[in-house]
């Protein structure tokens, strides 16, 4: 992600390509997150209010899924067990949108 926003490369022109419908760009609380750090880091240059304008319009232009992670609460009934993590980041991510 950080080689298609800061530059006019390869994964720039997939970027641009998911823009335009011509691809799925697909990504996750934690890529976004990731993607918030780096882009913070003072070589960057990105102030925070541009870091959120940035991955709202990555959001516009993808579909965002959450990880399911099954977890073994219940040995005798699996069904249970099932669970949908809910992540702090994803609140923070969703907090920009």
């Amino acid at each position: 992600m950080i080689s298609a926003i800061l530059f006019s490369g390869n994964e720039f022109q997939l970027l641009n390509k998911a823009h335009n419908k011509e691809v799925e760009l697909i990504l996750s609380p934690q890529i976004l997150l990731e993607l918030r750090d780096v882009l913070s880091r003072e070589k960057f240059g990105y102030s925070y209010e541009l870091i959120d304008k940035t991955i709202k319009q990555l959001l516009t232009t993808s579909t965002l899924v959450i990880h399911t992670v099954r977890i073994d609460f219940v040995k005798e009934d699996q069904d249970d067990n099932i669970k949908i993590i809910k992540m702090k980041e994803m609140l923070e991510i969703l907090r920009v949108v």
